[in-house]
């Protein structure tokens, strides 16, 4: 029983740990065009807001100095001291194109800290849904050099995926509802064990 019960709380962890929040950052070309998404949860646990900014609609890419994503309209910002991205490529910053998302998101790098920038009154854990596209622009246009390149937060992860179309978004359950029906599952299965006994 003890076994079982271990197995249980281990596979729930894992559960737990499996569903956090990630933001996943797309960008490719399609035709002759650009395009780009960012999508997922963000929490911004042990990060503080230092501010607001007015910011212009539009796709931003500076690739030499780890600046991308889509925005428009007010901008909310957050540093972040750590390990990141600071090269997507050699391209110097840049305004393309035009935002098509629901809020706002990208991120930008000074030379001891990472940035990134929500819509105003983004709250942790809310979704992104940033996007927009460039007609006539390329990877090679914003100097972007393909490859996937992970930037780990204190509570969150954000890969950037340059080159890569995104995949069909997959249903997903939420965390907690599955580790509760899996712990439930296992504990069933631990008392009919015992109870044959």
């Amino acid at each position: 029983m003890k076994k079982l019960l271990a197995m249980g709380m281990a596979a729930a962890l894992a559960l737990t740990s499996a569903a956090s929040a990630a933001v996943q950052v797309f960008v490719w070309e399609e035709g002759r065009d650009l395009y780009l998404e960012a999508r997922g949860t963000l929490n911004l646990s042990g990060l503080t807001s230092q501010g607001s900014n007015e910011f212009l609609n539009g796709m931003i890419a500076g690739p030499s100095m780890g600046i991308l994503g889509a925005a428009q309209g007010p901008i909310e910002r957050y540093d972040v001291a750590g390990s990141f991205p600071r090269i997507f490529g050699n391209g110097a910053i840049s305004l393309i194109g035009t935002f098509t998302g629901t809020n706002s998101f990208f991120t930008d790098v000074t030379a001891s800290e990472g940035i990134i920038w929500v819509s105003e009154g983004f709250q942790s854990g809310d979704m992104i849904a940033a996007s927009a596209f460039a007609t006539r622009q390329s990877l090679d246009s914003i100097g972007a050099r393909p490859g996937i390149y992970t930037w780990q937060l204190p509570a969150d992860t954000i890969t950037f995926r340059i080159g890569t179309e995104p995949e069909a978004v997959v249903p997903n359950i939420p965390a907690p509802p599955a580790v509760v029906l899996f712990a439930t599952a296992l504990l069933a299965a631990g008392w009919r064990r015992l109870s044959a006994q």
